[in-house]
């Protein structure tokens, strides 16, 4: 069984491919909060989608194609 990957403030980990620092941890609900290295918006997410490495077999789908094609 793989141990999980804990993060500390402060600390850089992957959300997918991108990099992110580590803001702040609520471990009551395993949520962290996030932001890009090159953006300054936080965001929340779960602990567990957050990486050591960066994810290269994780593609990710446009929102464009549930929406018939339009843009949004």
């Amino acid at each position: 069984m793989k141990k999980p990957f804990l993060p500390q403030i402060g600390d850089i980990a992957y959300l997918m491919q991108k990099a992110v620092i580590i803001r702040e941890i609520l471990e009551t609900f395993q949520i962290v909060r996030v932001c890009f290295l090159n953006d300054d918006t936080d965001f929340y997410i779960d602990i567990i989608s957050l990486k050591k490495q960066p994810d290269y077999r994780i593609s990710s789908l446009s929102i464009n194609l549930f929406t018939g094609g339009q843009r949004i």
